[in-house]
């Protein structure tokens, strides 16, 4: 009888065409620019000499064709598949095809094999739950909007097909604690007791407190994607107050996205040019060191704010400024519930004036700064795991519903 080891397993992923990993797959070499939880993941998958094959599904593309590529030190397979939309109404013939696709292109053997897929491939993975054997984890990011919309027998009558894979066999469904309402859309739409929700890992902090508190400056740090749902415009507003009205204060913003013009716009107009850091897309490296100096960290995210720059800018010592709770869409409860000691919410309506308010007030109480800062980096000790940690869980999880699935 075959046991579930490391030798004799086969993962079979099935994901957008993430953009955070094009250049990695473009140049054939390992340089992920996002998406830890799943680049992490295929880096623990190959030290661990867990097979996994790849197929990234470009949902964007007018062509019809599928490609390999490779990653230089990965043996792993990786495959794009590209196929032009269908009018919603024969949208089911589509997400069949993409099935076929892959069902196709997997060897089947002796190994145990898994089908892990994401949220947009939601369709695709209930078929293989519906029409084989193989276990599929599905795992969900980001569903503020899928939460919202769902609810609406409009969406439900033009997605009906996406509607009625909520309720396929699933062995498992993955939630990030990410500010997203993510658990209440598992209970809503999935059967029981097969949902997990984790929050991400974070690297950690390797200098001690005091010294941590002493590289602390009057910076501001906003880390993110440039685009329309990140708060963009609404910090830029709260950057051009502080800069006017705090004479010694810092802005230091970091990321790339379709909002870059707006950005630079700014810069070349604001009067501060010497006190306004826009830079761009840096590694990750660097961006730690940029935690290490700063004392306010601002995350306008619309639709979540628990995210990963978040966690790093708390187990930094970054005093976080976000938004409260949205009753309505249920975005950031779990923000709330995990941060409502150590962090500081503001208002989504007023969300400008009120994070000012509570900077210009502490901005230059050093004491109060250094206590907020060393409060922070007590409480990700005892609320946040290592991405060594977060992952291994993950990796046990995926091998003990292949060891289950095979006894069956």
């Amino acid at each position: 009888m075959l046991l579930a080891t490391e030798q004799i397993m086969k993962i079979v992923f099935i994901l957008s065409y993430y953009s955070s990993f094009k250049s990695s797959l473009d140049r054939s070499e390992w340089n992920p620019e996002g998406m830890p939880a799943v680049s992490k993941l295929f880096e623990t998958l190959v030290r661990s000499n867990i097979d996994f094959t790849v197929f990234f599904i470009d949902r964007n593309s007018r062509l019809n064709k599928i490609y390999a590529k490779s990653i230089q030190g990965f043996k792993n397979k990786f495959f794009i598949i590209s196929k032009k939309h269908f009018p919603k109404p024969v949208r089911y013939i589509y997400e069949y095809q993409l099935w076929q696709e892959v069902n196709n292109a997997i060897v089947y053997n002796s190994k145990e094999t898994l089908i892990y897929c994401d949220r947009a491939n939601i369709v695709v993975g209930s078929l293989f739950a519906y029409l084989t054997k193989i276990p599929v984890v599905l795992r969900l990011h980001g569903v503020t909007t899928l939460h919202f919309d769902s609810s609406k027998l409009k969406w439900k009558l033009f997605n009906f097909i996406k509607y009625v894979s909520f309720k396929a066999p699933f062995a498992k469904v993955i939630c990030s604690k990410d500010g997203t309402p993510g658990e209440l859309f598992i209970d809503k739409y999935f059967r029981k007791d097969i949902g997990i929700s984790w929050l991400n890992g974070v690297v950690p902090n390797l200098i001690d407190h005091k010294k941590c508190l002493e590289m602390k400056t009057r910076t501001v740090l906003f880390v993110s994607r440039l685009d329309s749902t990140k708060g963009v415009n609404d910090f830029l507003s709260l950057a051009e107050q502080l800069l006017s009205k705090c004479e010694n204060i810092k802005i230091v913003m970091i990321g790339d996205g379709p909002l870059r013009d707006l950005v630079l716009n700014f810069c070349a107009k604001t009067i501060h040019p010497s006190r306004f850091h826009y830079l761009g897309s840096i590694p990750h490296e660097t961006v730690n060191q940029h935690y290490l100096s700063a004392s306010f960290f601002i995350s306008f995210n619309d639709l979540g704010n628990l995210s990963n720059t978040m966690l790093e800018a708390i187990t930094n010592g970054v005093i976080p400024i976000t938004l409260r709770p949205c009753n309505q869409t249920m975005r950031d409860i779990s923000t709330y519930n995990l941060l409502k000691e150590v962090a500081f919410f503001v208002d989504r309506d007023n969300r400008v004036i009120e994070a000012e308010s509570i900077i210009c007030n502490i901005i230059d109480d050093a004491k109060t700064r250094n206590r907020l800062c060393l409060k922070l980096m007590n409480f990700s000790k005892t609320n946040f795991v290592s991405w060594d940690r977060r992952i291994a869980d993950e990796v046990e999880l995926i091998k003990t519903i292949a060891k289950l699935s095979h006894k069956d």
